[in-house]
């Protein structure tokens, strides 16, 4: 087991990668230090943001000042797979632990040399988390929830666009918002807590179904809105929702949605 302060600055653990136990890395020294550092950015009510820049290379020196025993690609295969996972990743250091991070939509920034891998990791962790699904549409009265989904993902980026427009409807001052998102629909898909959901593909197709039939205002609420705005509400479909159907039973099909809303100030 990797100890922080002697083979390592900080672990990463999840519970898809490495069996589920944690991985030491080295953190790349700050100018004029001996060890590098790990930021942590708190606002009141909403998300807190992590940020270090780790570094992969051949013969590291550990804190404790020995050699670190992985190799630069050991250390960078591993670090690939953590920032590959959706939510529950786990970051400590020596002054303690933060769990349930999720990746924002830039989760690293990588520089790549001849002998070193400098990664900038990017992690946040919100109260308002959306462990099962990505979307979730819930009746705008009740609360009750309507459908819930998991969106389609490419490097790491969800298929989510918000727009906030300024405007009047009538005398009234307020803003519209949009929001177009992409599920899937398949068997066997990843939830964001890296669970296997049981939902099938033609369960997911009846899911949009629902989400269509509904003719009343929902609000939809979605992870990486902040703790003090964790939805959208006021919100109906703007559009028919449009379903591209996958190759085969391995592709899952995509179903786009598009909701509108307006507030009043």
């Amino acid at each position: 087991m990797p100890r922080i302060g002697i083979d390592c600055d900080i672990t990463l653990t999840h519970a898809s990668v490495n069996n589920g136990n944690p991985y030491g890395f080295i953190l790349k020294p700050q100018q004029g230090q001996q060890r590098g550092s790990v930021t942590v950015q708190r606002q009141p009510h909403e998300e807190v943001r992590l940020s270090a820049t780790l570094v992969f290379a051949d013969q590291l020196t550990n804190p404790n000042g020995s050699r670190h025993a992985a190799t630069r690609n050991q250390m960078y295969e591993m670090y690939q797979l953590f920032v590959a996972q959706h939510s529950a990743i786990t970051l400590e250091t020596d002054a303690g632990a933060i769990a349930n991070l999720v990746p924002p939509l830039l989760i690293s920034t990588e520089k790549i040399t001849a002998d070193t891998v400098e990664a900038a990791l990017n992690l946040t962790a919100t109260p308002i988390t959306a462990a099962t699904s990505d979307v979730s549409i819930r009746y705008q009265t009740s609360g009750v929830e309507i459908a819930a989904f998991i969106v389609k993902r490419t490097q790491q980026r969800l298929h989510i666009a918000l727009t906030l427009r300024r405007g009047f409807l009538g005398a009234a001052e307020g803003v519209y918002t949009t929001i177009v998102f992409t599920a899937l629909a398949g068997n066997n898909l990843v939830k964001p807590n890296g669970e296997v959901s049981a939902t099938t593909r033609n369960q997911w197709a009846e899911l949009a179904y629902t989400v269509q039939a509904v003719n009343v205002p929902v609000k939809v609420y979605t992870a990486w809105l902040t703790a003090s705005i964790p939805y959208l509400q006021n919100m109906r479909l703007s559009r028919s929702i449009k379903i591209a159907i996958g190759d085969n039973d391995t592709v899952p099909d995509e179903m786009e949605f598009g909701l509108e809303g307006w507030e009043p100030y």
